[in-house]
Parts: C-alpha cells; structure tokens; sequence
C-alpha cells in the first residue's frame, strides 16, 4: 500500500512539475537524530571523512 501512495504522489508532484526529494526532505531530520544519538552514547560515533553533497 504504501508503495502505491508513494507512485501516486510522486505523479501528482510530476503532474504539477515539482521536483520532490525523499533523500533532501529527510536530511535535517536524520541530522538532528543522528547527533542526539551521538550525544548519548559517544563511545559509538564514528566519524566518516566529510564528502561534498
């Protein structure tokens, strides 16, 4: 079911010529729970070389 929500919007969005994002939509908030949870447990962090987005 929710993959065909997904398509549906996603026509809809190019119906209407938006350029819709999962990935961008999604970043502030995967940003913010992934330094919670750094703050939380440090001995867990990992930091990755900084890439270019």
């Amino acid at each position: 079911m929710a993959g065909r929500v997904s398509i549906l919007l996603r026509g809809m969005g190019n119906a209407f010529d938006l350029q819709l994002t999962t990935a961008k939509s999604w970043l502030p908030h995967a940003e913010k729970n992934i330094a919670n949870y750094e703050a939380k447990h440090p001995e867990m962090t990992y930091r990755y070389p900084q890439t270019q987005v």
